[in-house]
């Protein structure tokens, strides 16, 4: 089974996907990751020197990539599901969890955050934090369209992988 994970940037993608993968026994893939190590360039860089347009090029052919595997976890880029057909493409081809965090927490995180996040620029916090709701606005509708919606404040990592348990018992 393949288990998608979406979210906005510092929602824990890569962090719940590493437990999750691990608790279920199965491989992780962090799609950032994969593609930085394949172009060799971190995603900040490229978006500077290519632009964001060739990146969700690039993101949608590694992600399509993912759908010839087996068994893994995936933590997509904060963007992925909003672009193209992404979304729906991962629905079909696996179980896909939306990682739900709010405004204040991701502001927060990113605040802490010691990577660099291309989509957000160096604004002083209320322009940060507007920046973030904004994006937020436009995302939410596509995240939402997750099989399972998992709010990191009122369930554990065990709860999740127990769901993720019961769906792939129904198919």
């Amino acid at each position: 089974m393949l288990i998608y994970l979406v979210g906005y940037m510092a929602s824990g993608k890569s962090y719940t996907g590493s437990r999750l993968a691990s608790k279920l026994g199965i491989r992780f893939i962090d799609l950032d990751h994969s593609i930085e190590e394949k172009y060799r360039i971190s995603i900040k860089n490229f978006f500077l020197k290519y632009g964001e347009d060739q990146f969700r090029i690039i993101e949608n052919q590694m992600l399509h990539r993912t759908f010839q595997l087996a068994d893994a976890v995936i933590a997509t880029g904060g963007g992925t599901a909003c672009y193209f057909d992404n979304m729906e493409q991962m629905n079909r081809h696996g179980l896909t969890i939306y990682l739900k965090q709010d405004a204040e927490e991701v502001f927060q995180r990113l605040k802490r955050s010691k990577k660099p996040r291309p989509m957000l620029s160096a604004s002083p916090d209320p322009e940060l934090k507007e920046e973030i709701l904004t994006q937020l606005r436009e995302r939410v509708p596509y995240y939402e369209k997750a099989h399972i919606i998992f709010d990191i404040h009122k369930m554990n990592i065990h709860q999740l992988a127990n769901e993720v348990l019961q769906y792939k018992n129904q198919f």
